[in-house]
């Protein structure tokens, strides 16, 4: 009797294979299902929710990264023009306009606006500046200029050493090879300061 029992309940048991053979189906059912809804969001659902609105059009993640990509590229285009125009730098726009601005101005000019500082160093004697020579050489852009300080005694060096100081401030003028300030004497001049030297005009 005991026996019919055990046999009954061994037979009652399911094996592993049927199931497995059971829940395939519904199992593959399911992964298709699944996987499939997980396609048309990716595609379809996914896309719109990951939009983003930039200057009125819509841009996925891809076409963002891109989008900044390009962003960052004109912004350093716009910062490099921005400097040529902002920094005074010989290579940079600004430096080059202002360069060809006093190239292009004449000799002329350039020593009336000479005569002009040498008549902001005279006192009461209007004569104390004398130019021997003008030498205007626009492609190395410097100006040469030369003569004497006289008839004011022996302060001919300091009145030099103001006209030069007023030199430098010029606005045209980068730099100045200074001359060498001397005081000699003559009987036909007495006390003068001779000078000669270079402007560098920017």
């Amino acid at each position: 009797m005991n026996t019919k029992t055990d046999l009954k309940t061994q037979m009652a048991i399911p094996s592993v294979g049927s199931i497995i053979r059971r829940v395939a189906l519904p199992f593959l059912l399911f992964s298709t299902v699944f996987f499939g809804l997980l396609l048309l969001s990716y595609y379809l659902l996914l896309p719109r929710l990951t939009q983003v609105e930039v200057a009125g059009k819509q841009h996925n993640t891809a076409q963002l990264q891109s989008y900044v990509t390009d962003l960052q590229a004109e912004v350093n285009k716009l910062e490099d023009a921005r400097s040529d125009f902002v920094t005074p730098l010989r290579d940079g726009l600004y430096g080059a306009i202002k360069k060809d601005k006093f190239s292009t101005k004449g000799f002329n000019d350039l020593q009336e606006q000479i005569i002009d500082t040498a008549e902001k160093v005279i006192e009461e004697k209007e004569e104390a500046i004398h130019f021997a020579s003008f030498e205007y050489f626009p492609t190395k852009q410097i100006f040469h200029l030369s003569g004497d300080v006289s008839n004011v005694g022996p302060r001919s060096m300091t009145l030099l050493a103001q006209f030069v100081d007023l030199l430098k401030g010029m606005e045209e003028v980068e730099s100045v090879d200074l001359p060498r300030f001397t005081r000699e004497h003559s009987e036909e001049k007495g006390y003068y300061s001779p000078f000669d030297f270079t402007l560098h005009i920017q």
